[in-house]
């Protein structure tokens, strides 16, 4: 597990801090050394607004993030309301652990309890994995406020906070999300039943068989310790993504584990090819239509039609 706080307020911790930032910036060719020379020093960093460092269970360093304040001469795009984020990055052999988005979402957290209207923020052309993680967060490209600084070019990114819809939680490191065995059936089927998302015309058994003869590597769950705790279906049929079956266990729900099981699903519909993903929520779900409306998700101007092929229900 890991824990995101404040930086401290010591020499170690600064220096830690600013040779995190060095290897990730100045190392990955993301800015030049003699910008670093000062843009990157713990003094400077610090004066930017709140430093949030993330540890694992031993103290070590994984990560950091700034979220800027809203009154700080660092502010460079952010309108009246708006926070920026700056300076995200992860120790190298932590990425793609979850430490990132953890980070990401925390300073959301903060963001949003401090009253802020959205968070913006930017990234280099070349920073595929840092756009991927903020897409994945709720973000959405602003083409119209990219800029130049020097000779480098920088994608502006940004977040609004719809009214209701509460930033996310940091999530839990400590879930494996991998591909369904079949001996999870029965608890699969216990966690729909828990969540509300069986119906006699949907019988799950079938539904469990029929998914497990097409793209059955994309019935994913989310297990944490001997606990599956969450559940996703996904499909492409080469024009479309298509998502079902999402479910997290209710003693399991806002703590982040329904965007990391998510996020994964849309990796693999990226990977893929897949240009655009549908989902469907039914009628009177309002806190699921929150729930994907924070992960980026809006409504499409259309009419769903659909055709029963096969009837689930068993007859009278």
């Amino acid at each position: 597990m890991i824990r995101i706080a404040p930086i401290a307020d010591s020499p170690a911790a600064d220096e830690a801090l600013e040779s995190l930032l060095y290897e990730s910036y100045v190392g990955g060719g993301f800015t030049a050394p003699e910008l670093a020379a000062t843009s990157l020093r713990a003094a400077a960093v610090r004066s930017r607004g709140t430093v949030l460092v993330a540890h694992d269970e031993a103290g070590a360093v994984l990560g950091t993030v700034t979220l800027v304040d809203s009154d700080s001469p660092a502010r460079r795009l952010a309108s009246a309301g708006e926070r920026e984020i700056h300076l995200l990055c992860v120790r190298p052999d932590m990425r793609r652990s979850g430490v990132g988005r953890a980070l990401v979402q925390e300073a959301l957290t903060r963001a949003r309890t401090d009253g802020a209207s959205g968070v913006v923020l930017w990234t280099q052309p070349t920073m595929h994995a840092a756009q991927r993680l903020y897409e994945g967060c709720g973000f959405h490209r602003d083409p119209g406020a990219d800029f130049t600084a020097g000779a480098r070019a920088f994608l502006v990114y940004r977040l609004l906070f719809g009214p209701g819809v509460a930033a996310e939680p940091t999530g839990r490191l400590d879930m494996e999300i991998r591909v369904f065995r079949p001996e999870d059936e029965p608890r699969v089927v216990s966690l729909w039943q828990r969540c509300g998302l069986v119906r006699p015309w949907n019988e799950p058994h079938k539904d469990i068989a029929r998914k497990l003869h097409v793209q059955a590597e994309g019935f994913l769950v989310g297990v944490i310790g001997d606990e599956l705790v969450a559940t996703v279906m996904v499909g492409y049929d080469g024009h479309r993504g298509w998502i079902n079956y999402v479910a997290v266990a209710p003693d399991h729900q806002r703590t982040g584990v329904g965007r990391q099981i998510m996020h994964e699903a849309e990796r693999i519909l990226r990977a893929s090819g897949c240009p655009k993903i549908n989902l469907q929520v039914r009628r009177g779900n309002a806190p699921a239509v929150d729930f994907y409306r924070s992960l980026g998700y809006t409504e499409d101007h259309v009419i769903s039609l659909g055709k029963r092929l096969e009837r689930d229900e068993e007859d009278a």
